[in-house]
């Protein structure tokens, strides 16, 4: 099983990967830093691209849509987003 996190210095990442070594110590399997490995890039597409065979990311503008809708909602109940947006 292999991990490559994001950033090294990130505590984060280091609290993930460190996480990561734990759990793998824990169910007696090796984890790994090579090539020859399934590569999932998580959040961030890898440069180049092909580095990594598959890559799950936030689509953040759709996320922000959301977002904006729920807390429109939330001010004015009884009116709609657009509505909210244009009062300011």
């Amino acid at each position: 099983m292999g991990l490559i996190t994001k950033d090294a210095t990130n505590p984060f990442f280091v609290k993930t990967g460190q996480a990561a070594f734990a759990k793998a110590a824990e169910l007696g399997v090796e984890l790994r830093s090579y090539a020859g490995i399934l590569v999932i890039a998580l959040d961030t597409p890898p440069d180049p691209i092909d580095a990594a065979d598959m890559t799950f990311a936030t689509d953040s503008f759709h996320a922000g849509e959301l977002i904006g809708s729920r807390a429109a909602k939330r001010m004015m109940p009884s009116s709609s987003p657009s509505m909210a947006a244009a009062r300011g």
